[in-house]
């Protein structure tokens, strides 16, 4: 029987450690997901395949993607992420 996890995050910025919401999570795997970031900035994933890895890229307006590789989902967990933090562009 396939086992199934999920994923949480909260996306800041690095400069001002305030939440980004409305930035884009997308989730490659197993699964695929992609979410929006809420008001305080997190994110949340579920149903997920145990046990594999996956990557995340987050991206905003304004901000540097970020890179999130090798995460592990464990079964019948969440794995938080904690803070996830973005660079502002430089233009």
């Amino acid at each position: 029987m396939a086992t199934t996890g999920g994923l949480s995050a909260r996306i800041i910025n690095i400069l001002d450690n305030m939440p980004i919401s409305g930035a884009t999570a997308k989730l490659t795997g197993p699964v695929n997901q992609t979410v929006l970031t809420d008001d305080e900035g997190k994110i949340k994933f579920s149903n997920l395949a145990a046990g594999n890895n996956y990557s995340l890229v987050v991206t905003a307006d304004g901000f540097e993607p970020g890179i999130y590789e090798d995460i592990v989902v464990i079964d019948d967990n969440v794995t938080d992420l904690n803070i996830l933090a973005l660079q502002p562009d430089e233009d």
